[in-house]
């Protein structure tokens, strides 16, 4: 799936809210979103981004350092879902 589209899809879950350990998951789920669009734009991205992706991705590491992982049936991880970045 592409980046636009499971941002999309967070922004809608986050926005949605619902029981504090819900929305914990969803703040989990786009830092994990965000480290994953930054490991790929660090690597496959445009040199000028390339600084500025190693960033987002150590942020969005700690970010998901912090928080308790929660437990996800397979398939539902969106970070591991993302197949291209399109218009980077």
């Amino acid at each position: 799936m592409d980046a636009v589209r499971l941002i999309v899809t967070s922004g809608r879950a986050l926005a949605a809210g619902g029981e504090v350990p819900d929305v914990l998951t969803e703040v989990w789920q786009v830092q994990a979103l965000a480290q994953a669009i930054g490991s790929r734009l660090a690597v496959h991205g445009p040199p000028e981004l390339r600084g500025e992706a190693i960033g987002l991705t150590e942020l969005a590491g700690r970010g998901c350092g912090v928080l308790h992982t929660p437990d996800l049936a397979p398939g539902e991880l969106r970070a591991a879902q993302l197949t291209e970045l399109g218009d980077a």
